[in-house]
């Protein structure tokens, strides 16, 4: 695909030139690492607006320009030029895009150049002149392939959309700004693919670790607790034990607040509720469920843990309101009856309601005779996996239903007025409402007041997910037993979680921290494209279309030079490699321009 010259902005904005001035003198192989080229942009007719004479380079964008009209067909979307296209035929390029103009509380986009013409990322090139790895025209164009969008652009869609939406100040930074506030680059990651294509990613940014209003660090936090639990049933399951699962909830009706819910469900579990000192240790043990000495960290001390594990969610229905509830894991030694299991909760319900009861709240564990606020489970053997991923389900499920049928149902179909959606749902919701330009309409604005009080109640009362207090005793057992899992590596809270990298992670190079938030982050569905299918190729051409410095490591130098001998499937397919890496050229070789413009590798090796 090929770009041309844009068309003069609305009210005159224009570019001095379609292409880019750059002052070759700060881009030659001595220029200090973190500066970067001035733009020259002509100022509207009769506006006021000059670059400074001291520094032309500063302020040198004219104040932001209306917004281009957003259609109001909620079939379509827009991308980051205004072009439209059909929602069931787009990505998440232009869904998570950031709205231009004033109106929106963004500025107003660049005009592209015409094809080819970017900073000329010679990182393409060999140290040998005349050389080159790749040809950047065929493999630019190459990777500007719209993708098909997967879970993880859509979640990155969602996540952009919250960088304007979420009413947390920690959510609008994750992942939009350096973990270093005066950082001035930030480093984009790979992970190599068996196909021989990588896994893009970003470095050293800023993660909130909310696993309740962040979908991008509450996926990677549901991921890594379901892998713990999932480890843990799979030990007590070899050790020939069993586990119960009771489900807790409440009548709810719209008018309730979510914040008075949760209240009353903390009274029904707590020591006025089911876990009332002398009826609640008596009915453990006549469920046989297991105790664990816990030895604390220097050794002083143990204490005997209760083998329950307590998971909590929450939905949310058009016609019910809030829906919080506590799925509860018992660990019971030996085997046991489903008769016997629901006979040995049954008291624990009883204290359910009497403590749901002090404020207001009641709860029926059967309506003609079909299971409603209380139901319980015996987990199958060998179902450790399903039932490790169960207490996250809501946040592992998979995305994009909204994006792709619109608003006007949830992910099961089920239409406006009838809808029963978790806050990850609604977060979708306001993200395709937003690319729609719907963000005014009464829908958006209910979905946006629902969202606001999920984040704020979730915050102020400290929403715990699924801890497991008898984790120690797990992951000595485990070592006992030579039974491999997550319960080996040690304990690790949220925010650690949503901050760590994935085994295999290298940094290929870096780019200006202000690209990623301005420009990047808007299309990385198309950048982990361009790395999925040409590789780093793929993505420092990607870089160079976009005029976007990108400087590589010395491992993004190594792994050019795999690429060279092992291409990815789809820089083979188009071309873009040269094999004659060691052979000679048949070019003349850089011109001095191009010399000039070739990439100072770092030296240091990550």
């Amino acid at each position: 695909m090929t770009s041309s010259p844009a068309a003069p902005g609305p009210e005159g904005y224009r570019r001095a030139s379609d292409e880019l001035s750059v002052d070759h003198a700060k881009v030659m192989p001595n220029r200090p690492r973190k500066e970067s080229s001035p733009q020259v942009l002509e100022a509207p007719e009769g506006s006021a607006w000059r670059p400074t004479e001291s520094n032309p380079a500063k302020n040198s964008r004219p104040p932001a320009v209306a917004a281009r009209s957003v259609p109001t067909d909620v079939r379509r979307s827009v991308d980051r030029r205004g072009q439209t296209r059909p929602h069931n035929q787009s990505t998440t390029r232009g869904l998570g895009r950031r709205p231009a103009g004033p109106e929106a509380g963004g500025r107003a986009e660049r005009p592209a150049g015409p094809a080819g013409a970017g900073l000329g990322n010679t990182g393409l090139n060999s140290s040998t002149p005349g050389q080159r790895l790749v040809d950047v025209t065929a493999c630019a164009a190459a990777a500007e392939a719209i993708p098909a969008p997967d879970d993880t652009d859509v979640r990155w869609a969602v996540h952009l959309a919250m960088w304007r939406l979420s009413p947390l100040r920690k959510v609008r930074s994750c992942h939009r700004q350096p973990f270093d506030a005066d950082a001035e680059d930030v480093g984009v990651t790979f992970r190599p693919r068996e196909d021989g294509g990588i896994e893009v990613g970003v470095g050293g940014m800023k993660t909130c670790g909310s696993w309740h209003s962040c979908l991008r660090c509450g996926t990677k936090i549901a991921v890594h607790r379901a892998k713990e639990l999932e480890h843990l049933f799979r030990i007590w399951e070899h050790l020939g034990n069993s586990v119960v699962l009771a489900t807790f909830t409440m009548r709810h009706y719209l008018k309730h607040k979510l914040r008075d819910l949760i209240a009353a469900q903390r009274s029904g579990w707590g020591t006025d509720g089911v876990t009332s000192g002398r009826p609640w240790r008596a009915d453990l043990a006549e469920m046989g469920v297991a105790t664990f000495p816990i030895t604390s960290a220097d050794g002083r001390r143990t204490r005997n843990v209760k083998g329950v594990i307590r998971a909590f969610e929450a939905t949310h229905g058009d016609e019910h309101g809030w829906h919080p509830h506590f799925h509860v894991f018992l660990l019971v030694e030996g085997s046991i009856s489903q008769e016997f299991a629901e006979a040995a909760v049954a008291p624990m319900w009883d204290r359910w309601v009497e403590g749901l009861a002090e404020h207001g709240v009641t709860a029926i564990a059967r309506v003609d005779g079909e299971s409603a606020g209380l139901d319980v489970k015996i987990l199958d053997p060998g179902s450790s996996d399903s039932w490790g991923r169960y207490p996250f389900k809501l946040a592992l499920e998979a995305v994009g239903g909204i994006f792709k049928n619109g608003r006007t149902a949830d992910r099961e179909g089920r239409l406006i007025g009838t809808r029963h959606r978790t806050p990850a749902e609604i977060m979708e919701h306001l993200a395709v409402a937003q690319a729609e330009g719907a963000l005014d309409d009464d829908q958006a604005g209910r979905d946006a007041a629902v969202l606001r009080e999920w984040c704020t109640v979730a915050t102020d009362m400290r929403f715990r997910q699924c801890p497991i207090p008898m984790r120690r005793w797990f992951q000595d057992k485990a070592r006992e037993l030579d039974i491999p899992g997550a319960l080996l590596d040690e304990h690790q809270e949220d925010d650690e979680v949503a901050s760590a990298t994935v085994e295999g992670t290298e940094v290929a190079g870096h780019i200006p921290s202000r690209q990623w938030a301005s420009t990047v982050a808007y299309e990385f569905d198309t950048l982990r494209s361009a790395g999925r299918t040409h590789g780093l190729t793929g993505v420092i051409a990607w870089h160079d279309r976009r005029r976007i410095p990108f400087e590589l490591t010395r491992t993004g130098e190594h792994r050019l030079t795999h690429e060279v001998e092992h291409p990815p499937p789809g820089a083979a397919a188009q071309g873009c490699v040269n094999d004659t890496l060691t052979g000679p050229s048949t070019a003349e070789g850089p011109s001095t321009a191009e010399q000039d413009m070739r990439f100072r590798s770092k030296n240091d090796s990550c």
